[in-house]
């Protein structure tokens, strides 16, 4: 198995060992109590998935991103893990793409809340500018 979008399958307590998983997309995936024993995740991508029970001896996690992922640390017994990463840099990437759309949501806020103010001192004044009217005509 290559390339596949597998994310979010239940493989809760299927027996995938030996399986080839490379490249496959496996975010959210719920692979607990799994068997994965001599699997190939060169490059998968684990993001956010339950490997908590999961047999990983023998396992291939090279360049896999196990972003958030659930592990329990007693599954790991001989997991070759030569450059697993959490995807650090895309992750920054994301939050300084969020510091920036929170920031324009607040300056629109913010031009809104003076916007509203101008409104509201218009209109009060044009209910004095009545209520005087009123008063001068007929008072």
């Amino acid at each position: 198995m290559m390339d596949l979008d597998l994310s979010q399958v239940d493989f809760s307590g299927v027996d995938l060992s030996g399986a080839n998983l490379q490249n496959a997309n496996l975010r959210y995936a719920n692979l607990r109590d799994a068997d994965l024993s001599g699997a190939n995740l060169y490059n998968a991508d684990l993001s956010f998935a339950d490997l908590r029970g999961v047999d990983l001896s023998n396992v291939n996690l090279t360049s896999a991103k196990v972003y958030k992922a659930k592990f329990e640390e007693k599954a790991a017994e001989r997991v070759q893990l030569a450059e697993v990463t959490d995807d650090a840099e895309d992750t920054a990437r994301e939050v300084t793409k969020i510091q920036y759309i929170l920031t324009e949501v607040e300056e629109k806020q913010e031009r809104r809340r003076h916007l509203t103010l101008i409104v509201v001192a218009f209109l009060d004044l044009f209910i004095l500018a009545g209520i005087l009217y009123l008063i001068f005509f007929y008072g």
